[in-house]
């Protein structure tokens, strides 16, 4: 009886990693993943960042798994600050901030 089973792959990673796909060769493994995080802390000012702006991905080795070399590709977001965005803007998009 040949029966197949299946490796939860999901409890080798955090839980602010969600695996989308994943792709298998004979000797390889890529597990493609996206960050679920919604917000981040900006390392400059240390304010909650909450607007995402753009994407980009990481790649990396992980250790073997059932001697399987493995890749990780992991999406993440960088998430801007409300400053950074009116910085970003044109002078002529930006409205006058009264402290």
């Amino acid at each position: 009886m040949n029966k197949q089973t299946r490796l939860q792959l999901n409890h080798f990673f955090p839980e602010t990693l969600g695996i989308t796909s994943i792709e298998e060769t004979d000797n390889q493994l890529t597990i493609q993943m996206k960050s679920l995080t919604k917000t981040s802390q900006c390392p400059k000012c240390y304010e909650v960042c909450h607007t995402h702006h753009n994407a980009y991905v990481r790649k990396a080795q992980d250790l073997p798994i059932l001697g399987k070399t493995v890749f990780l590709e992991i999406t993440l977001p960088t998430l801007m600050t409300d400053l950074i965005q009116l910085v970003m803007l044109k002078p002529s998009q930006r409205t006058i901030l009264i402290f």
